[in-house]
């Protein structure tokens, strides 16, 4: 009986994360969050052998952290960008001011 509760609420645990993840305002903690629910929900439908929802979960785990590396990804790149306009605007701003 307590094993049973305790997985109940290990089910509920993961369907509450995902919950929470679509309240989120960022794109990065709502895919990390939904990776956390989808996981756990995963597990709990494989336990009861649920297995088109276990298949479900682990689309959306593949897909969230698909998305969560190339954003990453992304962002280096836009990160390298900027330090290069940058350091070439610095260097404009010194061959200005020692003419």
């Amino acid at each position: 009986m307590i094993e049973k509760t305790l997985l109940e609420i290990f089910g509920y645990t993961g369907s509450f994360l995902v919950i929470l993840s679509m309240m989120m305002t960022s794109v990065s903690k709502l895919r990390a969050l939904n990776v956390c629910g989808a996981f756990i929900s995963a597990i709990y439908s494989a336990v009861y052998q649920a297995y088109p929802v276990v298949l479900l979960n682990v689309c959306l785990m593949i897909i969230n952290v698909f998305q969560l590396v190339r954003n990453r990804a992304s962002e280096k790149r836009k990160g390298l960008t900027i330090s290069a306009e940058i350091s070439t605007e610095a260097l404009e701003y010194n061959a200005v001011t020692e003419n």
